[in-house]
């Protein structure tokens, strides 16, 4: 298998076309359990095995886009645009999960569905810790039919 990332949680690799992770993460964990919202911002999960040090999971495989703004529709570039300001909004303040879920119902209404998921998100993850918090960069998200698609936005500090 290729290594294809390496993060502080994980190691990705790509094999036949799939990506198989090699995690210690509670957030891929609370995805392959089904516990994340179904809406098509979160890639589906699927554990396959659990390690001593870590589990194994596989999902699909989606390659990086030189221009995130020609490869998402324009609704979706400004729901991405309006993701990455939230880390300014709770810059000083991002250890508190309650900070997330308001930030993430003050986005435009445009973006009811989008912000009643990641408010969904963050209660999914609080079965694990307190600790959740967002990031949103060109490095952790994707595009699959125009639309945008959140790799590791979420992660547990703690």
């Amino acid at each position: 298998m290729k290594l294809i990332g390496k993060g502080e949680f994980t190691k990705a690799y790509l094999k036949e076309g799939r990506v198989i992770l090699h995690s210690t993460d509670r957030v891929k964990e609370c995805a392959s359990l089904g516990w994340m919202p179904d809406h098509r911002l979160f890639p589906e999960i699927e554990r396959l095995e659990i390690g001593d040090d870590f589990q194994v999971y596989e999902m699909e495989y989606f390659p990086k886009v030189k221009s995130l703004k020609n490869s998402l529709t324009n609704r979706q570039y400004r729901l991405y645009c309006e993701l990455r300001k939230l880390s300014v909004y709770c810059e000083g303040d991002c250890d508190s999960y309650l900070k997330w879920i308001e930030a993430f119902k003050a986005l435009p209404y445009e973006f009811k569905a989008e912000r009643e998921a990641l408010c969904e998100a963050v209660d999914s993850l609080l079965n694990y810790s307190t600790g959740v918090r967002f990031e949103i960069s060109p490095r952790n998200v994707a595009v699959k039919g125009r639309k945008l698609i959140l790799l590791d936005c979420f992660f547990i500090r703690d």
